[in-house]
């Protein structure tokens, strides 16, 4: 495998440790949108995001832009932390000049918001997320956006990292290296179960 020309990002629950999705939350959305009838109670909880996607079509991006407007009620960046060996990653690929960015389903002002307050910019070239582009993941778009802000083509040079079954759905239709993080029921893709792992086999790459 060829080392990386940039890396690329999912925020939550992959570069930073946050809460669960707050069912109490989402069903309060899907009511307001007059859907109750959607039953996720049998859905785990890291394919609920590509479950949803699915079902509600041209009205999922409405449903994340209440479900983050309500949930930003309660859940500030203060409460969020990265998860361990991130920095150590993000240090080690910044010295070796990679580009780096985020693409998140997270709203992008309130996305912005989180990662300035953690002081994790500086690391970034690009961060977007939903409402940045007209589709959010598993759409390519994001990423292809991203890509044509870094002056980067689509390639197996192009690394994305994620947690969720919509990041690696994602990466695959935007013709990057999907890499599976903490979820091992995601099958035929890289993956890794942590940061530190998942950096030995960046310094393979890159040194």
């Amino acid at each position: 495998m060829q080392p990386p020309v940039a890396v690329m990002f999912d925020w939550c629950n992959t570069i930073v440790k946050t809460d669960k999705l707050d069912f109490a939350i989402l069903s309060r959305v899907l009511t307001s949108m007059n859907l109750p009838h959607i039953d996720l109670s049998d859905i785990p909880s890291n394919k609920v995001e590509l479950y949803l996607s699915c079902a509600l079509g041209y009205r999922w991006k409405e449903a994340v832009n209440m479900y983050e407007k309500n949930a930003g009620m309660n859940i500030n960046a203060r409460s969020m932390s990265p998860n361990e060996n991130v920095l150590e990653l993000l240090e080690f690929l910044s010295h070796h000049k990679i580009n780096m960015g985020i693409v998140s389903n997270k709203r992008g002002p309130n996305l912005r918001n989180e990662v300035q307050n953690l002081g994790l910019g500086k690391y970034f070239s690009v961060i977007l997320g939903s409402g940045d582009t007209a589709e959010n993941k598993p759409s390519p778009e994001p990423i292809f956006a991203a890509l044509d802000i870094m002056g980067i083509a689509p390639s197996e040079r192009v690394f994305f990292v994620g947690d969720s079954d919509s990041d690696i759905e994602s990466a695959k239709r935007a013709r990057c290296v999907p890499i599976a993080y903490d979820n091992t029921s995601i099958e035929g893709v890289l993956s890794f179960a942590n940061f530190k792992d998942l950096g030995n086999f960046m310094a393979n790459l890159l040194c």
